[in-house]
């Protein structure tokens, strides 16, 4: 996501809570929503637009794969090829 900053979970509703960024920054929710659909890394890298995918991944992605807000389709493979990304259901 962003440099120090983490995200968390509401105890109450288990509802991701996202920390206020600058608005220049990329919308964290609007990764989110992409991600409805299975997506790709390339897919991600160029939905998000940053010339470095590998920067793209580490600063965006995979805090909201590690915070349970994006799932990966192969879990058990996390460098597959065959690797996609989606969000994850609230419930």
């Amino acid at each position: 996501l962003f440099p120090y900053t983490t995200l968390f979970r509401s105890q109450a509703n288990n509802e991701l809570i996202m920390p206020k960024v600058d608005t220049l920054d990329i919308d964290t929710k609007g990764l989110c929503e992409f991600c409805k659909t299975p997506r790709t890394r390339i897919e991600i890298i160029e939905y998000l637009g940053i010339a470095s995918g590998r920067y793209a991944l580490k600063r965006y992605l995979e805090p909201l794969v590690k915070a349970g807000a994006i799932l990966m389709t192969i879990p058990d493979k996390p460098g597959s090829r065959k690797q996609q990304y989606v969000t994850a259901e609230k419930g």
